[in-house]
């Protein structure tokens, strides 16, 4: 089976996005992180307020946390789930909203190097959530299970951005335009 997929989405403002999520507070060594608890992807809503007061242009951003308290915060940086985990073990890296299609191989759209058709899909989710590295780990486990493959296509979506590329055996990521 082949379907059309590619790392294109209309932008979104992450600003805007920020202010409609309810928030917990939590202070680690370098920052204080701030993380979404009324989504289900809580991982793509996720804040560090650090020294490095230029995130968000040095704006001010307003924090509505879950005591109802509203925490203004200048200049605070769109942070990782893997960061967050590292410095205040907090986990949720599993709450990553994503779209990803594994296939043998990518077609590029004529003039559009972000889109393109997907040939023979192996496998695909959408808009589930999960952990940011599972869409490769599941490229890299189809990739070493089959045999008459030497490596898998994967195309991989969240809304912090898209990537696409051949996964081969060895584990290494290449990005090759056809």
């Amino acid at each position: 089976m082949n379907i059309n997929f590619g790392i294109y989405k209309p932008q979104q403002c992450a600003e805007t996005e920020q202010q409609k999520s309810i928030y917990r507070k939590v202070i680690g060594k370098a920052a204080t992180w701030y993380y979404a608890i009324n989504k289900e992807n809580s991982a793509d809503f996720i804040y560090a307020s650090t020294r490095n007061k230029e995130g968000f242009g040095g704006r001010e951003l307003q924090f509505e946390l879950e005591d109802g308290t509203v925490d203004i915060v200048i200049g605070p940086w769109q942070g990782a789930a893997s960061s967050m985990k590292q410095e205040t073990g907090v986990d949720i890296t599993n709450k990553h909203l994503m779209s990803f299609v594994v296939c043998e191989k990518y077609k590029y759209a004529e003039g559009h190097y972000q889109n393109g058709e997907c040939i023979n899909v192996l496998h695909g989710a959408f808009n589930e959530c999960m952990d940011f590295d599972d869409p490769r780990n599941i490229a890299r486990k189809i990739a070493m299970e089959r045999e008459d493959l030497d490596s898998v296509y994967l195309v991989q979506v969240s809304s912090g951005g898209g990537m696409a590329g051949y996964e081969k055996l060895d584990g290494k990521l290449r990005f090759k335009v056809e």
